[in-house]
């Protein structure tokens, strides 16, 4: 199965539409190319020197990195998102009344 693929600019009910049917959806170029370089800036230090899981359950090349909002200006902008949170929004409406992000 391929994943479906939609415009930067799409809806959230289109990209909703497509993570209902095949549970995922790629938005091409959604982030700009400044906007991502910070993300990589701002967030690669931060992961680098996390510690890799110690267990199977958390991966022993899996590195978990928090404070990714508090140490980055880039990765704040990505979850306040438009799209983003229209996304989340509508696929957890159906079980909530407000969404809020716990973890980063």
């Amino acid at each position: 199965m391929q994943i479906a693929t939609l415009p930067s600019n799409s809806q959230p009910e289109e990209v909703l539409e497509m993570v209902r049917r095949d549970g995922a959806c790629v938005v091409e170029n959604r982030l700009s190319e400044p906007c991502l370089s910070a993300l990589l800036n701002e967030t690669r230090p931060l992961v680098e020197a996390s510690n890799p899981g110690q267990d199977e359950f958390s991966g022993f090349r899996t590195r978990r990195s928090g404070a990714l909002i508090a140490a980055s200006p880039a990765c704040r902008d990505v979850v306040q998102d438009d799209l983003a949170l229209g996304v989340a929004r509508g696929f957890l409406k159906p079980w909530c009344q407000r969404i809020q992000l716990m973890l980063t």
